[in-house]
């Protein structure tokens, strides 16, 4: 059974950054490679792939490599 996460946003934030940590230090992770999108001077998207090498929670902070 999935689990549930109603009414409880900081038990969704704590899986989050769990999922996150785990795409940092784990290859196979589906979270390892996202897709980050920006907006140009023309507004239009522009997105690359990048890999996720470290997240900290506490900071908040994501540190890819392109």
């Amino acid at each position: 059974m999935p689990e549930s996460f109603d009414d409880n946003l900081g038990k969704l934030l704590e899986k989050a950054w769990d999922l996150l940590k785990e795409g940092s230090s784990d290859r196979n992770s589906v979270f390892r490679n996202p897709s980050i999108s920006t907006i140009d001077a023309n507004g239009h998207p522009v997105s690359r792939t990048m890999v996720l090498r470290e997240v900290d929670p506490n900071k908040r902070i994501f540190r890819f490599h392109t």
